[in-house]
């Protein structure tokens, strides 16, 4: 599933228009103007060189071919937090949550202040799908208290809520997001009930 960068909804990867708001789902630099990359390690390819080939593929949507610069990377620098990261929020995009929640884990376990919010998201993100909502939750929640003013936590602890059958707590949540963006319709949709 990818997110509608809109709405915040979840869209099969394959759709080209997010089903709920309509926008488009294309990458705002277009279709994948760096064709087909190669994936085998270089002389002179670093850690983060391949962290940025990564990033480029993933903006668009190229998520097999980031997730080999991503672990090329992280062959070369095991403790590359970034590309933890990066690697997670692919693998999550193309549907391998459990490989994702590993990488998140593995991620989490290393000194990473810059970036702990955004594992914890891609592993709660993870989890939920996988149905651990507890777990998705604890980790959401420990996003939260390091960023409590960001909107996309905020309105993915409604979804996990809503997938977990806790309709009040996904409607409050889903509130207290369309008081902060009253645009947001993922959040319109979690609170009116339209699936």
């Amino acid at each position: 599933y990818l997110e509608c960068p809109s709405c915040a909804e979840r869209v099969p990867e394959h759709h080209k228009f997010c089903g709920l708001c309509g926008k488009p789902l294309q990458s705002p630099d277009g279709p994948n103007t760096l064709g087909t990359v190669a994936t085998g390690t270089t002389g002179a390819s670093t850690p983060d060189g391949l962290v940025e080939e990564g990033f480029q593929l993933t903006r668009e949507r190229n998520w097999n071919a980031a997730i080999s610069k991503y672990v090329e990377a992280l062959a070369l620098d095991p403790r590359h937090v970034k590309a933890h990261w990066n690697l997670a929020f692919a693998l999550n995009r193309a549907g391998k949550h459990s490989e994702a929640e590993e990488i998140a884990t593995k991620g989490l376990s290393l000194p990473n202040d810059e970036y702990r919010h955004g594992l914890l998201y891609e592993r709660s993100f993870a989890r939920s799908i996988l149905k651990q909502y507890e777990e998705a939750i604890a980790d959401i929640e420990e996003a939260l208290a390091l960023r409590p003013q960001s909107t996309k936590l905020l309105y993915l602890r409604s979804r996990i809520y809503q997938f977990s059958g806790d309709r009040q707590r996904a409607i409050d949540d889903a509130m207290e997001v369309l008081r902060r963006d009253p645009d947001h319709t993922g959040a319109y949709r979690v609170v009116h009930g339209m699936h």
